[in-house]
């Protein structure tokens, strides 16, 4: 599949992909609306194709964290060259969602407009540090001392089952 480099993106940029985990998006969305030098009012997130099943839960986190989010929600397509296994060129059309996230209010004529969450259905962001009581803990919570990890075995058979598989079941 032949794809074009993307163009340089900016710090409130993200996009979104499949492989990427949603707590770390979530942490650099944060630290760029509230934590970073530069606080930014805007972010944009992009998906395309997979990754939009991802993209839409993420923001709804991010909304639920940090207050007074308005949203903006833009669908598109766009029609890709791709090349087959047998080498034909092949035409597919790829669905992509740019969500823009704002402290400032959008448009509110937009079609893809929604109004920032009332301040009681927000839980503020809070940035779990280790060694420190996570924050849904009660305030009894104590921090144990690190013990080895012990390994979690499957015995002595369970490494070849797929070495001397047959109709016995592997053993």
């Amino acid at each position: 599949m032949e794809k074009d480099h993307p163009a340089a993106i900016g710090k409130n940029e993200v996009r979104v992909t499949t492989k990427t985990r949603i707590a770390s998006y979530l942490r650099y969305v944060y630290h760029t609306l509230e934590k970073d030098d530069e606080h930014f009012q805007t972010v944009v997130l992009k998906a395309a194709g997979r990754a939009i099943a991802r993209l839409v839960p993420l923001v709804e986190l991010i909304k639920r964290r940090i207050v007074g989010l308005h949203q903006d929600s833009k669908i598109s397509s766009t029609m890709v060259m791709d090349k087959t296994r047998s080498g034909e060129d092949v035409e597919r059309k790829i669905v992509t969602l740019e969500i823009i996230l704002s402290k400032e209010p959008l448009d509110k004529t937009a079609y893809g407009y929604q109004q920032p969450l009332p301040e009681t259905e927000v839980e503020e962001y809070v940035v779990f540090t280790p060694g420190t009581a996570p924050p849904h803990q009660k305030e009894g919570f104590e921090i144990r001392e690190e013990q080895p990890a012990r390994g979690r075995g499957r015995g002595i058979r369970a490494g070849f089952r797929g070495l001397r598989a047959g109709f016995r079941g592997g053993f």
